[in-house]
């Protein structure tokens, strides 16, 4: 049997400066996720750092200006192409030039693998490439760059190094300027040193100001073996006159691979090497290196990371001693993965978290910092070789803390739909650009041409500020016939709609709508890896804590259990590791329902299949620490067995139950819709007989929800006979006891009311969310206190018009809002979906969703 794998997501849809009530409760059972986007338990019990317990110091080389952003969604066009080089662009790697408008490129000749450089200028203010080249410098006309790597370093100011393999004898490194200023290359090397090997697949970072670290594939003998040398390099461009150490870190490099090793600082003595290795198998391991530049015998740590194949690996730094790196699979999909190795360069053999962020084709990744969201989190953008060999860049994002990925990519462009041969390198131009540098082509058979193309990212959860100035004459309405307005929209952003308006004295007033959007998903923890079906989870309290109920257990069993969780306040974080649990049923405990009796009492009511019945209990919970006792307060029988109970408070001790009867007695299932009410005090003692009961549909009743509409009135919503939607609503006593049959009963929708839910919008006024075919709306409607209903809708908003979403529920943001989330499972994409609404007290609805996004890819 396919197990259920349910996942918390506190803080799923963080709206700006809201907040979810404390006493909602969202309950699903959602599917395994095994598709793009799927996700990985992470391997610690220890809950994630707050955002003020670190110091973030995101990526290696944290002042490369090809860092820098603070923004977010990709654009979807390019701004401007340029091919720079029609014949010598094969195995680019490019840089920036400092913080101005030119930018430094080494390339190979596919003649006659030379070495070249050259310069181009992209405008700061707009991202246009100027079409033409600004200087060009055969370096290596004894070079023959068989394969890309990371070749070109800068050293300080205008000066850089370049390694390259040449055609006879051993690798050489070479010292130039080239001017930020002009992008004029000094056309005579500074220096030159030969190194120890003749090798290929290089990579070449600065370790320290002056010492400088060549990691290599030697090619002259039979096992690929892998070298580490260090090399000094003052700041006027000199090499020291001899290597200072050699090192093997690897007995085989795969040869076949390519680029196949790369670089990457852990701290100021110690560098990690992510390689291909024997089997096209991923390596990872770390050396210590001295300030002389002596390197450690042997490796401080070693980590074959996948057993199968990892294809020209990537790897960067992300905080402390968090590392992502993006590789191709066996299958060649693109795969990102977080772990931990520590400033003494000991890995953390296991992963924290990761993402399958194309599962068609992947190619020579390229990690680039792209800077951090408004939400404390980073985004990072990879560059590769896709599919049919196209280029693609795909954007990601990271929690600050290092500890968390999201579960589906941010953004994904296609910037070249011809080919991108190699490593495409990815460099930051301003708030708003950046700059793609890669070998293409302009033909199917034409070679590696150099191209050079600038996009678009920027950020959708940063609002604009605003702020509202004192109206001359203290008005606090809208002027009807305003006399000028100005309106300032960032909603497609995910920001903020505000519209001023002048009245008819000149003086100013504002009216303001919060567009907020939706954020990414704030955390996420996979709490049960075996099976945790239907769970309903609520807030302790206004506490950090939370109860979940959920049935479990392994293989068939379907037992219930209560857990309770931490989630942090101030940012959303969940703790890894439950706080406590109580296997409350050994045998069943299926679709619990939850509700808060009083202090730390709280009733679940749930089918108990063995029993032959529906349960309802109390139990206490301690809101100051999360425990729970392990033991029932009092406990009652229902009079049938039912499916999928929901259990809310009626007014004072009084509480209601409905369920779908799922055959009672060893007679067959009939599916009617019951109601039953029941007598729960203070203390959680329950009364020993049911109050109240009622069949409220003979013939089909799914999914029932309820709700109270006054003191004395309850509703019901539930999915009926032909799948039909209805609402229905009942009078209650004093007592707990129906009054009548049915007050009032309207079938909202004659086609289709899949998985309905219902909350108050407003005085006498409700929304319904529910699914038909293909299409989800949102309606409203019209109840009095006394449960008559006025059967028509006052407004009807479509959300969503692909797909077939199910467990649906609705919450209001805030008290003060008229903003609505709706949270879905939607099928068959398989996503969990998070949708912002505005409707109005009387129940208008506007026309278009604030924002939507999606929460996790189900399996």
């Amino acid at each position: 049997m396919r197990k259920k794998r349910i996942i918390i997501a506190i803080s799923l849809v963080l709206i700006a400066t809201t907040s979810l009530l404390a006493s909602n409760a969202f309950s699903s059972s959602l599917p395994s996720k095994t598709t793009l986007g799927a996700k990985s338990s992470p391997q610690t019990n220890q809950p994630i750092p707050l955002a003020d317990e670190q110091t973030i110091n995101p990526g290696e080389n944290e002042n490369d200006p090809s860092k820098g952003g603070g923004f977010g969604l990709i654009g979807d066009s390019l701004v401007s192409t340029y091919e720079w080089q029609p014949t010598k662009g094969a195995q680019t790697q490019a840089v920036r030039l400092g913080t101005s408008e030119y930018y430094l490129i080494a390339s190979c000749s596919d003649t006659d693998n030379d070495l070249y450089l050259s310069t181009i200028q992209v405008e700061n203010d707009n991202g246009a490439i100027t079409n033409t080249v600004v200087d060009s410098w055969e370096i290596g006309p004894d070079a023959t760059m068989q394969t890309p790597g990371t070749y070109l370093c800068q050293v300080t100011g205008d000066i850089y190094a370049v390694t390259y393999q040449q055609n006879t004898g051993n690798n050489l490194v070479k010292t130039f300027s080239v001017s930020s200023t002009t992008g004029l290359i000094q056309k005579t090397p500074i220096d030159t040193q030969t190194l120890s090997n003749r090798s290929c697949s290089q990579s070449m970072i600065r370790l320290t100001p002056t010492i400088f670290v060549i990691a290599s594939q030697k090619i002259w003998n039979s096992s690929n073996t892998g070298y580490l040398e260090t090399i000094s390099i003052d700041s006027t461009g000199n090499i020291g006159d001899t290597i200072n150490d050699i090192q093997n870190f690897s007995p085989l490099i795969d040869g076949l691979v390519n680029p196949a090793i790369q670089l990457c600082t852990v701290d100021s003595d110690t560098l990690a090497i992510i390689y291909t290795g024997s089997g096209s198998d991923g390596y990872i391991t770390t050396f210590n290196i001295s300030s002389t530049g002596a390197i450690q015998d042997t490796n401080t740590s070693w980590w074959e990371f996948d057993t199968t194949q990892a294809i020209t690996p990537n790897l960067i730094k992300i905080t402390g001693d968090y590392y992502a790196l993006a590789y191709s699979d066996s299958s060649n999909d693109g795969l990102f993965r977080i772990f931990r190795i520590n400033n003494l360069g000991v890995i953390t053999k296991s992963w924290i978290d990761y993402l399958e962020f194309d599962p068609a084709d992947c190619w020579y990744p390229q990690i680039t910092y792209c800077g951090d969201s408004s939400w404390n989190t980073y985004w990072y953008a990879i560059t590769y070789r896709g599919t049919t060999g196209d280029g693609f860049i795909t954007l990601v994002e990271i929690t600050k803390s290092g500890y968390y990925l999201s579960d589906i990519v941010i953004d994904r462009l296609e910037f070249d739909t011809l080919d991108c041969q190699w490593t495409p390198s990815l460099i930051f131009i301003n708030e708003t650009y950046y700059l793609i540098v890669y070998p293409g082509a302009d033909s199917s058979t034409d070679g590696y041409d150099g191209w050079a193309a600038t996009i678009n990212i920027y950020v959708n959860m940063q609002p604009p500020s605003v702020y509202n100035p004192n109206p001359a004459n203290q008005a606090t309405t809208i002027d009807p016939t305003p006399s000028l307005s100005v309106t300032v929209s960032d909603a497609d952003k995910g920001g903020v709609d505000v519209t001023w308006y002048t009245n008819l004295t000149g003086s100013w007033n504002a009216f303001g709508k919060n567009n907020t959007g939706i954020s990414p998903v704030r955390d996420q923890y996979e709490y049960d890896p075996q099976e945790a079906r239907a769970p309903d989870i609520l807030r302790l309290g206004s506490s950090e804590y939370y109860l979940i109920a959920a049935a479990g257990d392994t293989g068939s069993d379907y037992d219930g259990f209560l857990r309770t969780f931490k989630a942090w306040n101030t940012n959303g974080t969940i703790k890894r590791s439950e706080i406590d649990r109580w296997e409350y049923d050994i045998t069943d405990g299926y679709e619990p329902s939850l509700v808060h009796i009083t202090d730390n009492i709280y009733a679940i009511a749930y089918r108990d299949v063995t029993a032959d019945r529906v349960k309802v209990f109390t139990a206490r919970v301690w809101d100051e620490n999360g425990s729970i006792q392990k033991s029932m307060i009092d406990v009652i029988s229902l009079s049938y067995d039912g499916q999928r109970p929901h259990i809310i408070r009626a007014f004072g001790d009084y509480y209601a139950i409905s369920y779908t009867e799922a055959g009672t007695g060893n007679v067959s299932i009939t599916y009617d819709g019951f109601i039953e009410t029941i007598q729960i005090d203070s203390n959680g003692i329950i009364a020993d007989t049911v109050l109240s009961t009622a069949e409220f549909d003979i013939a089909d009743a799914y999914y029932t929800r309820l709700m109270m509409i006054d003191s004395d009135t309850i509703l019901i919503c539930y999915q009926g006979t032909s799948n039909d939607g209805f609402i229905r609503t009942y009078n209650i006593s004093s007592l707990g006891v129906f009054i009548n049959t049915t007050s009032d009963v309207w079938e909202f929708d004659a086609t289709d009311g899949l998985y309905p839910n219902i909350i108050t919008i407003g005085a006498n006024r409700y929304a319904i969310t529910y699914r038909t075919s293909g299409r989800m709306y949102i309606r409203t409607i019209f109840i009095s206190n006394t449960g008559a209903i006025t059967k028509s809708f006052i407004d009807t908003l479509t959300f969503e018009y692909f797909g077939t979403g199910v467990y649906i529920r609705t919450t209001k943001i805030l008290e003060t809002s008229n903003q609505y989330l709706i949270i879905y499972a939607s099928y068959p994409n398989s996503q969990l979906v998070a949708c912002t609404i505005n409707i109005s007290q009387d129940g208008l609805i506007d026309d278009d969703p604030v924002d939507k996004i999606r929460i996790a890819d189900l399996g």
